[in-house]
């Protein structure tokens, strides 16, 4: 068996690396240079991990030749136990058996590890300091030829390179000037390994302490399907802001191509760089804008202006990182869907008394021999209704325990007498009697486990979109080879930090024992004093304060505080969004259930009539298909992309059922109320829908941002409409792209206030009016700039200066607050303006033109409110939440007036062409 552990390892972590970047990367579309370089990388880092449990075992054989002298044997499968005393025992004056040391049945004979060490290690290294970021910038070049993509990766990386060649520079230098100094160049190569991994050290133990809390607490919390199924609900919310995010930023870059592809004709010297570039764009996009191109208009380079040969490049660059991050957002929504969809599935199978676990949908599929007689319905409902919740808390806390016992080892592997480390007692008994098999199943088990701490790290980490690990062949060539970087940086001082707990490193235990090939390989720290006995002991201690601070979620509190919204239980920015996601998915339900139904019926047609009828059955089908589903097309749709390559008529008769949809009327009656997260969707209830109340004006379905009403057993009800977030998101894109093309002070003071939503114009009013001291309802031009000044306005002062000379008319110094409020908003026919004057009068009880809570109160019932009956809420926080809605956000007093009114449907008005559709909304809405 001498050397056949070795190979077989080998053999295995080459397709366990190969597996993980099948998972990660695209073998089809990715370059080769991008998949070969991470797969090496991985296969190193991961060659090391596995391969030091036998050098270990090893390493302890010929501890044991060297305690008891050559008394070998040939290779044994098991452990022997004898009589002899370990090495530490008092030596007696009487006669003793000579110790016979059994070889381990993965012993590796001498000379072997030194050279394979030193491979992986040096090879490794050349990888993650050299070879793999010119490989980024290369892979990322929007050059079209290879010269071109190497040019640019050595421009960018040439300070990278400079500061290497100037430190080691500089060090050669140092040590010349300094004749007592002595140094080799096998001191200088550990100098050089020290720093590394000092380097890699630093990062280490930031990476192992978020995973040391974090692995045990995932799992316990999947045991937990109701909180699972609520993050889930937080997770789409933010993956569908992205995915807009993603659509719109490849439609602004599809359009840059679209205008460089109409300016370069066949014949340029140019269109080459553009049919390069085409073929990266989607297919759809390539063929639209084919059809739009002339081909045989010939070019004149004396008239028109053409992009540069360095502009194309950058557009190259764009494109390429704008498909691959909206094909990764597309294929992840797709993911979680069927993800929760599936907790789902498992809360309504927990009640289920034929315990057959039934799924939503049929499998995509067809059944295997597994799913007909394993893992049949039964044998699924008893796995994920009972076993695998109390699976999951098993290896919770079996994991917990784990954790805590690195984090001691951790702290105390620096003591010797008395060996305070649990994993180097663990191997020291195995020690004693030579059990291998123990020695190195513990040792893969200990290092697999810090592994999988610091690497699922790496895989969860998310700096931005600058580096994102996604399954399912979704991460980019950048972020596979920065994984690659990051895994060859932190093995190393990781096998050293292991080599350290199980005290198998004398640089740190101070002990005098055979040395594993390979620290043999990574020199002697004592070179750098400092280090060995100060950075390398103690800073492992900081673990446990970044243990403490993941435990309590600090990171997270303030990532949520700066901005980035992160899952928090207590936030009220969280709720919102689960809200919202329960939202997005109810609906992606229905939708895929439409779809389902459509397919059932063209199926039982096609039974019923046969083949000859196929093709006018699918026409029927699929024109009843579309009168059902039109207007629940997928939220993500970008306008932009049917106003330029589409018929707009299409276009907006699907926004108006859409958002009609969206306006149907949602009760308060308890009947019409469930708990249950799977509600049948395919049935709309009579009464309605209910969602719940939030203050946030940044939900795709916040309630403010749909329909409500109330009504209790008199038939009275409250109504509330307005803006779909959709149109909202809409209105806010179209305004930032004309804001950059408009130069009128007015329109462009407009548009910044549309560009913050419906409530734009109101909340700019709000800030004036708080300026407005004296109550005199005008403002001088102190006021009118510091009141741009607060609300954030984003204007030069020459600017804003000739916008106040535009209001003040008369040349008083003073503008008419409301004069200047009503030419601000956005243009409104008389009959937009009449129905929300009959929508205001209707709330307005007392006339006095101000809407209070008591001209809601003993109007309005809410006493079959959900959380006015589990006492979340009292009636007058109700009424207020509702009167908040068209208050500002800054400065909210539970009073509208006609102008705050006027103000917020101002901004709704503005994300709706259509007046009729305005008009239907209004009245469907109040009831008018």
């Amino acid at each position: 068996m001498s050397g056949a552990a070795l190979g077989i390892e080998i053999v295995v972590v080459f397709f366990l690396a190969l597996f993980l970047l099948h998972r990660y990367g695209d073998f089809k579309k990715q370059q080769r240079m991008v998949l070969f370089g991470t797969l090496l990388a991985w296969y190193l880092c991961f060659l090391i991990v596995f391969i030091l449990p036998l050098d270990v075992s090893t390493t302890i054989y010929k501890q044991c030749i060297i305690d008891h002298g050559d008394h070998a044997q040939s290779p044994s499968p098991g452990p022997e136990i004898t009589n002899q005393t370990t090495r530490n025992a008092t030596v007696t004056p009487t006669a003793s058996i000579p110790k016979v040391c059994h070889k381990p049945w993965s012993y590796i004979p001498n000379g072997i590890m030194p050279v394979f060490w030193r491979v992986v290690y040096w090879t490794s290294q050349c990888l993650t300091w050299l070879l793999l970021p010119f490989m980024q910038s290369y892979a990322r070049s929007g050059g079209f030829s290879i010269t071109g993509k190497i040019k640019t990766a050595l421009i960018e990386n040439a300070i990278y390179y400079g500061t290497y060649l100037f430190i080691f520079g500089s060090l050669l230098i140092y040590v010349a000037v300094h004749p007592q100094w002595h140094l080799s160049w096998y001191e200088l190569q550990t100098i050089g390994i020290t720093a590394a991994n000092t380097w890699g050290l630093f990062l280490l133990v930031l990476l192992m302490g978020y995973g040391l809390v974090e692995i045990p607490r995932s799992y316990w919390e999947a045991s937990r399907q109701g909180h699972l199924l609520i993050k889930t609900y937080f997770k789409a919310a933010k993956l569908m802001t992205e995915k807009a995010d993603a659509e719109e930023n490849l439609e602004d870059v599809m359009e840059e191509v679209r205008k460089v592809n109409e300016s370069i004709k066949y014949n340029h010297p140019f269109r080459k760089y553009i049919d390069t570039i085409l073929r990266k764009c989607p297919v759809e996009y390539q063929e639209k804008m084919g059809r739009n191109m002339d081909d045989y208009e010939d070019f004149d380079d004396k008239q028109n202006t053409y992009p540069s040969e360095r502009s194309l490049v950058k557009l190259h660059k764009q494109v390429i990182y704008a498909v691959q991050r909206h094909n990764r957002t597309r294929v992840q929504w797709q993911i979680l869907l069927d993800q929760a969809f599936h907790l789902e599935d498992v809360a309504k199978n927990e009640t289920s008394t034929s315990r057959q676990f039934v799924h939503s949908f049929a499998p995509t599929e067809p059944a295997t021999w597994v799913s007909r007689y394993i893992y049949t319905p039964t044998v699924e409902w008893y796995w994920e209704c009972m076993m695998k919740q109390w699976f999951y808390r098993v290896l919770a806390v079996v994991l917990s325990l784990f954790s805590v016992a690195v984090v001691w080892s951790e702290c105390t592997f620096f003591s010797t007498h008395p060996v305070l480390s649990l994993f180097a007692v663990f191997i020291q008994l195995a020690e004693r009697d030579y059990n291998y098999l123990y020695i190195e199943m513990a040792c893969f088990i200990t290092i697999f486990f810090l592994c999988t701490c610091v690497y699922s790290t790496v895989f969860r980490i998310r700096v931005f979109n600058y580096y994102y690990l996604a399954s399912h062949h979704q991460t980019d060539a950048y972020s596979l080879q920065f994984s690659g970087m990051l895994f060859c940086r932190l093995t190393p001082p990781l096998c050293l930090n292991f080599l350290g707990l199980i005290h198998m490193d004398s640089a740190i235990s101070h002990q005098a024992k055979e040395q594993t090939a390979y620290t043999s390989i990574m020199g002697s720290m004592r070179v750098l004093s400092f280090i060995a006995n100060g950075f390398y002991i103690y800073y492992p201690m900081l673990i446990v304060i970044l243990c403490i601070a993941t435990y309590f979620s600090l990171g997270t509190r303030c990532l949520n505080l700066l901005g980035f919204q992160q899952f928090m239980g207590d936030n009220e920015m969280t709720s919102d969004l689960i809200d919202e996601g329960r939202e997005l998915l109810r609906r992606e339900r229905r939708k895929r259930q439409r779809i389902e139904d459509g397919e059932n019926r063209r199926r039982e047609w096609r039974e019923r009539y046969g083949q000859r009828d196929e093709a006018a059955a699918r026409n029927r089908a699929s024109i009843s298909e579309m009168k059902e589903t039109n207007y629940a097309e997928t939220l993500s749709s970008n306008t932009n992309r049917q106003a330029k390559y589409s018929r707009s008529g299409s276009h907006s008769g699907r926004d108006c059922i859409e958002l009609l949809q969206d306006a149907e009327p949602l009760d308060f009656n308890a009947e019409a109320l469930t708990d249950d997260p799977l509600e049948s969707n395919t049935n709309r209830h009579t009464g309605g829908r209910y969602l719940s109340m939030s203050s946030s004006q940044s939900r795709i379905f916040d309630d403010w941002n749909a329909v409500k009403k109330a009504e209790d057993r008199s038939g009275r009800h409250w109504v509330i409409m307005a803006a779909t977030s959709r149109h909202d998101r809409e209105m806010a894109i179209n305004a930032k792209k004309k804001l950059s093309e408009t130069t009128d002070p007015v329109e462009r003071l407009r548009l910044q206030c549309l560009a913050r939503g419906s409530a734009g114009i109101k909340g700019l009013g709000r800030a004036f009016r708080i300026m407005d001291d004296d109550n005199s309802r005008s403002l001088d031009i102190k006021e009118f700039m510091k009141g741009l000044n607060d609300y954030g306005v984003l204007m030069e002062k020459e600017e804003a200066m000739a916008l106040f000379q535009i209001f003040d008319k008369d040349g008083s110094g003073q503008i008419d607050f409301d004069e200047f409020l009503i030419t601000l908003r956005p243009p409104m026919s008389s009959a937009r303006k009449e129905v929300i004057f009959q929508a205001f009068r209707k709330l307005d009880k007392t006339g006095d033109g101000v809407i209070t809570i008591e001209d809601l109160r003993g109007v309005y019932n809410v006493k079959n409110h959900p959380k006015y009956q589990n006492g979340e809420w009292t009636e007058d926080q109700i009424f207020r939440k509702f009167l908040d809605t068209f208050d500002s956000p800054d400065d909210k007093d539970g009073k509208v007036t006609k102008e705050e009114f006027i103000n917020y449907y101002s901004g709704v008005s503005a994300s709706i062409e259509s007046d009729v559709y305005f008009i239907l909304m209004m009245k469907t809405a109040w009831k008018l």
